[in-house]
């Protein structure tokens, strides 16, 4: 059964991202050399360096990514393991990366490497036909 059967919805399995990985660890780096040529006494910056590893460590510097079982209804509902959210969002600027979409109040990735790529292009088409 192919995960798109309709026009009215696309059904996506969503699986980690490698982009993801990388983009974090690229912001965590930025923010590092921006910490070590700040003028901040360097006992101050090491400090601040520390917690943001540390942060980096426990959470990502982006939202965060989706994942599992994801359905986008044409009528801007989205379910997410059997659970209904509305579809509030979306920031298609830079799709050929990654979507951004806010689902009850809270920001959302998808990364293009974390979905099968026909899919993926599905679901920039729906997005783009919502009002």
């Amino acid at each position: 059964m192919s995960p798109t059967t309709s026009a009215k919805f696309v059904k996506l399995f969503i699986r980690s991202s490698h982009f993801s990985q990388q983009a974090n660890a690229s912001m965590l780096v930025l923010a590092c050399c921006f910490m070590v040529t700040s003028p901040l006494p360097i006992v101050v910056a090491a400090y601040l360096m520390v917690k943001m590893v540390g942060y980096a460590y426990q959470e990502n510097f982006l939202a965060p990514t989706l994942s599992g079982s994801v359905t986008f209804f044409s009528t801007g509902e989205v379910e997410i393991n059997q659970h209904r959210s509305e579809l509030t969002g979306r920031l298609l600027i830079l799709s050929a990366w990654v979507l951004a979409i806010r689902l009850d109040k809270r920001w959302y990735l998808i990364w293009r490497d974390s979905v099968v790529p026909e899919y993926y292009w599905h679901l920039v088409l729906l997005l783009k036909k919502e009002p």
